[in-house]
């Protein structure tokens, strides 16, 4: 009576059905036909063997073989899919990283265009700025800050002007502060910025007026050695004079202010990181700048709120280190 066993064919890799009461070499696979002996390295069968204790072994061991073999398959398959899993979180990891790197904080404010209509009429609030006729008067229409009330001490109100255009309001990206560029019938442009406090628009008087620490005039005649606040215009000019006659160390900028004959010479150090953006963008504000590049300037002057001194060891009446850039435009966040 025939002894079945079940074998791993060699050839195709399935279980199939031996009779160990004959000699293996004249067994076939029942899947693939093909024999169920094939000479790789094993000891064959003799012809007329039968079942002994050396064929018992011979086929426990030629099981064996084929289940390392399929454990050996699985755990590559296992490993090969973990090691693409693997890949696949880092690259996900490294691309939300670069992704992170890019969306730095910008060198210019980011603007976006206003979602909605504004709930006030940006003209209208301009001229009320305009042509308020006293300090307590425009309080009430202005963003509060400190030291407000005591530059518009020296202000002579009314301001003077009214408005003839008015550009689309923009806002910060995910903040309350909004910004129109007007031109005024005399043909001055100037930015309003608008905050959103509980519901109630109030505008931002000292970047609208461009209010300094000192006119340009007292500026160069006190000479501060220590540094003041100057809301002003500036163009790229060259200048190079001691102290700052190096021209690979200092960029030098005219700085003015609209409505007044003063004017006087900035220097920027070149090797401050604060003030290396603000070297690339003045360029395009000289003189031999093209018309496109000015488009949405005044004319050839970038407005900068700048904290400015003069050299200490200095001997010029007209020239002044630029020590910080503290906003864009005339507004300080």
């Amino acid at each position: 009576m025939p002894a079945l066993k079940e074998y791993t064919c060699p050839n195709c890799r399935r279980l199939t059905i031996l009779d160990s009461t004959r000699p293996l070499e004249d067994q076939k696979c029942h899947l693939c036909t093909e024999a169920l002996l094939v000479n790789k390295g094993v000891v064959r069968w003799r012809s007329g063997a039968t079942i002994t204790p050396d064929a018992e072994a011979w086929l426990a061991a030629s099981n064996s073989e084929s289940v390392a073999r399929s454990h050996e398959k699985w755990l590559l398959r296992v490993t090969i899919l973990i090691g693409v899993i693997v890949l696949l979180v880092f690259g996900w990891m490294g691309i939300r990283l670069i992704a992170k790197d890019d969306i730095t904080t910008p060198s210019r404010p980011a603007f976006v265009p206003l979602p909605a209509p504004p709930y006030y009429d940006p003209k209208s609030l301009a001229n009320e700025v305009l042509t308020a006729n006293s300090a307590d008067e425009l309080l009430p229409l202005m963003r509060q800050g400190p030291g407000v009330r005591e530059m518009m001490a020296t202000w002579r109100f009314p301001l003077g002007g009214r408005v003839q255009t008015v550009s689309p309001v923009q806002v910060f990206e995910g903040h309350s502060l909004q910004r129109v560029n007007l031109t005024l019938e005399s043909g001055r442009h100037l930015r309003l910025f608008v905050d959103n406090s509980n519901g109630k628009y109030l505008a931002d008087w000292p970047s609208f007026v461009g209010a300094s620490d000192l006119t340009m005039a007292q500026l160069l005649q006190q000479r501060p050695t220590s540094p003041v606040l100057m809301r002003v215009l500036v163009a790229a000019t060259d200048h190079a004079v001691a102290p700052f006659e190096n021209a690979r160390k200092w960029f030098c900028i005219r700085i003015f202010a609209p409505g007044q004959e003063e004017s006087c010479y900035g220097y920027l150090a070149l090797d401050n990181p604060v003030l290396a953006s603000l070297t690339k963008r003045i360029p395009l504000h000289s003189e031999r700048a093209t018309p496109e590049d000015r488009a949405e300037n005044e004319g050839v002057a970038l407005p900068l709120a700048l904290r400015v001194a003069f050299p200490k060891n200095g001997t010029s009446a007209d020239q002044v280190e630029v020590l910080e850039v503290l906003g864009h435009g005339w507004f300080i966040p």
